[in-house]
This record gives structure tokens, sequence and C-alpha cells, in this order.
């Protein structure tokens, strides 16, 4: 992640680039923001399907050793002696897995096949020469084909991203070539996905230690208030996560609906002649203004990034903030426990009828009903956005104990289920309540999250001689995309 440090650039930052007949991400950022915040982003979004297999695959071995070697040692409880699992495999292996892969799994070569090989970026520190002052003006004049041979406009999204005259000026060019290829990264989702993914780990070696130490000092059942402090305060910090995005949410959305692009920031100022003229060229070549009336382009620039901006930034991050992809992805890695649970019955001697019980339940429970719980809480957070200071601290207060109170309840119906199922008894009506509680909550967060905000096609639509115009229809040498 050096290259992401500052804005300076080289022949050898140059040289990181080769010539390509198209790329897979176009890096929208800004040079302002931190070098390791732009790193986790793009390594989340760039790895996070490779952790996602291999964690995946770890558990599954587990799965498959346990039933060919007895992974319990003799352990002892009281004055009684078991067989126990000396810790939760898939949980101990699969989530630093994750998180290993997830950071540095770009640099693996056991991934470099397709579709896990590099991805063909560009940046603009590597792809447009920054010291040839000839290269780096025809590199910027071909800015708009770079974005037209992009499948994808990926923004680090900070405060600044819309007050930035350069990233606006990408982002409302590529809406209007192809306003549903643009990935709108905020700048927690690592923060959040390593929450979520690796806190069975870390809780893990946590519990046991506060356990140990509350059994020596003879606290009345030390797993009970372990379990409650966890929970309470895994709770918590996700509340308080979803909370600044829901506020962050709201600034972009703002900033998109009284965008000025005279006002936008810029480092240089005479970039900003340059960008002005592009937009008039787009709004001339969409029919919107004859001739080169420069304010009237501009005026009609900032009208559409402000009628379609806020509707495109919802289509990208959802409508509740938090994609279904990006919950579930996290949520089965948070599960991993799931099979050392059902490594734990297979190799006991439950019911059949058990395990499929459960395991039904289970699925519904990571599926549907915890995407329900963020989506209430991430909703909530919006709609309540008007409280500060010691009422937005009882709002965080009374949202963490009702997730984690959710969370509890699926706990309590899980031992419920196994009571019944162990004694035999109504069988069908659990069914009947497993496949009730699974249509309704499937269905809700169908609404929830699956139908989501339809990107508007844009008002500006670019004809073939405006695209010759921004290059997309040459092949120019100093076109370049660098290979990430």
């Amino acid at each position: 992640g050096r290259i992401l440090k500052n804005a300076e650039g080289s022949a050898d930052s140059y040289a990181l680039s080769e010539t390509a007949d198209g790329i897979d991400d176009f890096i929208s950022h800004n040079w302002s923001t931190a070098r390791s915040i732009k790193f986790r982003v793009l390594a989340l979004h760039a790895n996070s399907h490779r952790a996602y297999t291999v964690a995946l695959l770890i558990g599954i071995a587990c799965l498959v050793v346990s039933f060919f070697i007895d992974l319990r040692v003799m352990t002892s409880r009281g004055l009684e002696k078991e067989l126990a699992y000396i810790c939760p495999f898939c949980v101990f292996i699969g989530g630093p897995a994750y998180g290993l892969v997830a950071i540095c799994g770009h640099e693996l070569k056991c991934f470099n096949f397709r579709p896990w090989s590099s991805r063909r970026i560009f940046l603009d520190k590597a792809c447009i020469h920054q010291t040839d002052p000839d290269l780096k003006r025809r590199g910027i004049e071909k800015l708009g084909a770079f974005l037209d041979k992009s499948h994808h406009l990926v923004v680090i999204c900070t405060d600044e991203y819309f007050q930035k005259l350069w990233t606006v000026y990408e982002f409302a060019t590529l809406f209007a070539l192809k306003s549903n290829r643009i990935k709108i990264l905020p700048i927690f989702l690592p923060s959040l996905a390593a929450l979520i993914v690796i806190s069975d780990f870390c809780w893990f070696l946590l519990s046991r230690l506060l356990s140990s130490v509350m059994e020596r000092q003879a606290v009345p059942n030390p797993t009970f208030v372990v379990d409650v402090a966890k929970g309470l305060l895994w709770s918590g910090v996700q509340c308080v996560y979803l909370r600044r995005w829901a506020k962050e949410q709201a600034r972009m959305q703002k900033a998109l609906r009284c965008f000025q692009i005279r006002h936008a920031l810029c480092l240089k100022e005479a970039d900003r002649a340059f960008v002005h003229d592009n937009i008039l060229f787009l709004m001339q070549k969409s029919g919107l203004v004859n001739g080169r009336d420069l304010n009237k382009a501009l005026d009609l620039f900032d009208e559409c990034v402000r009628r379609e901006g806020p509707s495109i930034l919802s289509a990208s991050v959802g409508n509740i903030g938090l994609t279904y992809g990006f919950l579930i992805r996290s949520l089965v890695m948070n599960q991993l426990d799931s099979l050392d649970w059902l490594i734990s019955e297979l190799t006991g001697e439950a019911d059949a009828m058990q395990i499929v019980m459960l395991a039904g339940w289970k699925i519904i429970y990571v599926f549907a009903i915890t995407p329900l719980i963020y989506a209430s809480i991430c909703f909530l957070s919006k709609k309540m956005l008007h409280l500060q200071g010691c009422s937005e601290v009882v709002f965080l207060l009374v949202m963490s104990v009702t997730m984690f109170s959710a969370f509890s309840v699926h706990q309590q119906v899980t031992v419920l289920f196994e009571g019944v199922v162990v004694m035999g008894q109504q069988h069908s009506l659990m069914t009947v309540f497993l496949a009730f509680v699974g249509i309704v909550s499937l269905a809700l967060t169908w609404a929830a999250f699956v139908s989501e905000v339809v990107a508007p096609a844009g008002t500006i639509q670019i004809d073939a001689l405006g695209r010759a115009h921004f290059g997309a229809d040459e092949s120019l040498e100093s076109d370049r995309k660098h290979e990430g």
C-alpha cells in the first residue's frame, strides 16, 4: 500500500502500469485520506471473496478430518472426566485465516488464477505520468476514456469525497456513461467486517481467560457473566459503528443535494478550467446545451448531480446502508462455530432429527433473522439522527440492549429446539413453527435488502461522438492501467 501514501508520482510509479484493453476498477479517492484507511478498504474489496472461500474450506476440512481422527481429549470437570474438544477448531483456525487472506490475499501467488488473479485497476498516480508534462496532459485529457473503459468506479467514500472537484467529476462522468457500475466503499466497512468475522475467535480466547479467573475467585456462574458482558460490549460497538455510518450517509446525501461545482475544492486552481471545459462538452453532446454557454452547462451539471447523485448513492450502499451480500459473507464467517457444533454433534450420539431441526434454525437465523436485526438498527439510526448528547447516548444504550436481547432470544429458541427434539415431542409443531418463521423472515429480508433502489439511467447521455472525443475509441500508448 505504499503507493497510496501521497500523490507525488515518478517514473517508477508510472512503470507499474501497462497498456490494456479494459479496466476492472477505476479507483476514485482523495489523496487527503490516510493511506492505511485506503489500503484496508481496497484490501477488503479485492480479497473478501478469497478470504471467505479459504475460511469455509478450512471449516469443511476440519469437519471431514473429524470423521477420521478423534480430535477430542480427556478433560476433567470437577470429579468427572469426559471427552471434549480443546478448542473450536473451525473458529480457531478459520477466523485468523480469513483475516490473513483479507489483508494479504492479493500478494499470495496461489490465487494468481482466474477469477482470483490480479484485477486491472486505474490509479491516477500510476496510470498518468506525473513528471512528463506532455504525457500528463494527454493522460488527463483522456480521463473520460479511462472511465468509459472501466467496468466499475470504486469510490473510497469519505466525508469530503463529494466536496472535491476531481472526485465529483469522476463520479458524475461515470454515472452519465453507466450509472449501475458505481461501487461505493465506506471507510468503516473493514472495521465492521473484522468485528463481525473474528469476534468469535477473540471472544473464545477472552472467555477462557475470564472464566478461569472467575472460577478461581469463586464467582457464581462465571460463563453466564462472561457471555452477558461479551454480548453487551459486542452489540454496543456495532451500534456505534452503524450510528456513525448513518450520520456519514446523511452528510453525503446533503453534500450531493446542495452540490455546486463552482464551490468544489480543488488543490490546483489551474485544473478547474479543464474540468469545466469537459463538463461543457458533456452537456453539449447530451443535447442539453447549445454553443459555449459555460454557466448554463455548470448549472445543469449541478442539477444533474443533485437530482441523480443521492439515488445512485442509495443504490450502491443499499436501502439501509449495508448490502445483503456484505452482511451474509460476514455473518457466515461469524458462524464458523456452527461447524464446530456440527462436528461435536456428528461425533457424539445426537439424534438425526435434532441435527436437522437445529441446522435449519441456524440457517434461518444467519440468512434472514440476523440481517433483519441489522436492518432495524440501521433504519432506526437514520430516523433518529436528530438526537444529540445524552439523548444519543441513551438511544445507543437502548439499541445495544435490544440487539443483545434479540441475539439472546436466538439462544433461548435454540435451547427450546434441543429440548423438544431430544424428548421426541411435537416434531410436527416445531416444523410448522420453523417454516413459518423462515417464510416471514425471508419475506421481510427481501423487502429490506433485495428490493434495492434502482440507479437512474442518467439525464446526461453521451453519444458515440462524445465517447470518441473522450478517447474511448482510440488506442493510445499513454492510456495505461495499473495491474493491482
